[in-house]
């Protein structure tokens, strides 16, 4: 795994072996990042990687302009990992580390992000109720983004009273795909 683009261009990261963890791959995560480039200012932007295992996504965040990364697991062995590439990337100043159920967070997190990484294993039961609790819990800002990399046979989103939240766009790799959640502004009709 290596970041693949701004200032830790090229970097490697410390691998989680024998844990259970499935990485993003580079090109699910350019593709990401790439959504962003006319979507989402990541210069100075507070980032939530719920689910982190080795912080991928977040550390990758940081290189391209990310002011600071909250990182959520409840796996010691993942959050051993996370530690290492924290070290080893000379960030510890911009990461915030929370060994909590990513559940747990989303429900008591009394802070606003820019832009929130969720990517639960495929067989964990509550997928579906993540971007309902993100947006119960208002965690996202204004145009703020959650990013969700899930299995295709999800399907069945729990939405609030109001149809929210509404996925703005997918993207699909194979058995996976990627939906954007987005916190649009409502526009003054007056």
């Amino acid at each position: 795994m290596r970041i693949i683009s701004g200032e830790l261009k090229g970097r490697t990261l410390v691998s989680a072996k024998g844990v259970d963890v499935r990485p993003v791959t580079d090109r699910v995560k350019q593709v990401i990042f790439d959504v962003f480039q006319t979507r989402l200012n990541l210069k100075n932007a507070i980032v939530l990687d719920a689910f982190c295992g080795t912080g991928s996504l977040g550390f990758e965040a940081l290189s391209r302009g990310a002011s600071r990364v909250v990182f959520v697991d409840d796996s010691t062995d993942s959050l051993d990992v996370l530690k290492k590439n924290i070290s080893k990337l000379c960030v510890e100043r911009k990461c915030d580390i929370v060994r909590s159920d990513a559940m747990n967070y989303f429900a008591r997190c009394k802070e606003n992000f820019n832009l929130i990484f969720a990517d639960p294993p495929y067989a964990f039961e509550q997928t579906n109720e993540i971007p309902f609790l993100v947006s119960q819990n208002n965690l996202l800002k204004v145009n703020g983004f959650l990013v969700m990399e899930h299995s295709k046979q999800l399907e069945d989103w729990k939405t609030m009273e109001n149809g929210q939240p509404t996925i703005s766009f997918q993207k699909t790799f194979g058995n996976t795909i990627v939906s954007f959640f987005q916190n649009k502004i409502e526009e003054n009709t007056k």
